[in-house]
């Protein structure tokens, strides 16, 4: 009889052992459970927050994975290039840089692809939907181990527009009045030269 108390005892013991265990486990999993759904629930805000920052953005924001496809575009690609987000999306970007810059563009790719996040800053050229161009200043970084660039680009279109203007200005001032001195440098050598007789 002692030895079947002592088996009970025993089986009692272990009983409560292994609902300790299980009280203990779940704890651990409520905790766990709290965990994750904090971290879940500020994930969420995180991506909200990110959402705003991509809608109200003036800038075209991107994120591009390394082969060259956009993966996340601010509403304002739209805006400036005419194609719906969709439609940029459903391309390379290859396939929007001017032909002349594709080359320059992929050099500068590259220098990001290798650069393991360091920070480029170049323009190119992106087609828009009507079949003009616009110039866009791009500020990018590259995060290798996701595989993605993220990136800024602005229009720079007005900015180039009124630097060709400057530089055509100046060419133009410059050849009139390169003209008339021309003139008066060759009439004043003619005097000086003795040409006209001698001077009163």
């Amino acid at each position: 009889m002692v030895a079947g108390f002592a088996a009970l005892f025993l089986l009692l013991a272990r009983v409560r052992l292994d609902r300790r265990k299980a009280d203990g486990i779940a704890s651990d999993l409520a905790r766990a459970n709290a965990a994750l759904a904090l971290e879940m629930r500020q994930r969420a805000k995180a991506e909200e927050e990110q959402g705003r920052f991509f809608d109200l953005s003036l800038d075209l924001l991107s994120i591009i994975d390394v082969e060259g496809r956009f993966r996340h575009l601010s509403p304002a690609w739209e805006k400036t290039l005419g194609w719906t987000v969709g439609e940029i999306m459903a391309r390379h970007a290859r396939e929007l840089v001017h032909p002349d810059d594709w080359e320059a563009t992929a050099r500068e790719a590259q220098r990001l692809r290798l650069g393991g996040g360091a920070l480029v800053d170049f323009e190119n050229r992106y087609a828009t939907k009507t079949g003009g161009w616009r110039w866009l200043s791009w500020h990018a970084a590259a995060v290798p181990e996701k595989g993605l660039i993220y990136a800024v680009a602005r229009d720079v279109s007005e900015r180039k527009r009124v630097d060709q203007m400057k530089t055509d200005f100046i060419s133009v001032v410059s050849h009139e009045l390169r003209t008339p001195l021309t003139s008066i440098r060759g009439s004043l050598g003619l005097l000086a030269g003795g040409v006209g007789g001698e001077l009163p």
